[in-house]
């Protein structure tokens, strides 16, 4: 095993807060992580199972379960891939639609002040920078990194909210099958 370890840490697994920058680095060394696991002889993939934790698992269960958003374009119809959201995740995004109810209304009632029309488009541009990057960390196809959601093209907003807003229904049909089976 090249880079691994015998009990490496899961990117992602810290739930403590992290800065954007933090959560971007995460992501790129999960999936370092998933792409040397990927190459691994089964001898290797034994001896990482020995060295992992219940979390660690479960983490690394939460990255496989994934679900597939379709769109559409001038050649047809296609998939966007994206893993289900952890319960923090989930009520991060329910933060964000508040946060973008209250920015709306902000909006509505603009303010004629120039100091606080800077400061409104400041928290605009920060709360579409959080949700680019959490579209990023949740997207399967590592072409659609933090990178390409932050440069902007190519993509209205409809499509990383679209993305959130079918894996975030997906993951709560996922919990709420477990409390059936329960």
């Amino acid at each position: 095993m090249s880079g691994l370890k015998n009990k490496p840490k899961i990117p992602g697994s810290s739930t403590e807060s992290v800065t954007p920058e933090q959560r971007a680095k995460e992501v790129e060394e999960r999936r370092a992580v998933e792409t040397e696991v990927s190459t691994m002889t089964e001898e290797e993939r034994l001896k990482l199972i020995e060295g992992l934790s219940v979390r660690d698992r479960l983490m690394r269960r939460l990255q496989s379960n994934t679900v597939k958003i379709p769109f559409t374009d001038d050649l047809g119809q296609f998939e966007i891939e994206a893993r289900l959201l952890s319960p923090d995740e989930q009520k991060t995004v329910g933060d964000y639609r508040v946060q973008l109810l209250n920015f709306t209304e902000e909006l509505r009632n603009a303010p004629t002040d120039l100091k606080e029309v800077i400061k409104l488009e400041k928290r605009g541009t920060e709360l579409v920078q959080s949700i680019y990057m959490l579209v990023a960390e949740i997207c399967v196809d590592k072409s659609l990194d933090l990178t390409y959601w932050r440069d902007g093209r190519g993509f209205n907003i409809d499509v990383p909210m679209r993305i959130i807003n079918d894996v975030l229904i997906a993951s709560q049909r996922t919990e709420a099958d477990v409390a059936k089976f329960r």
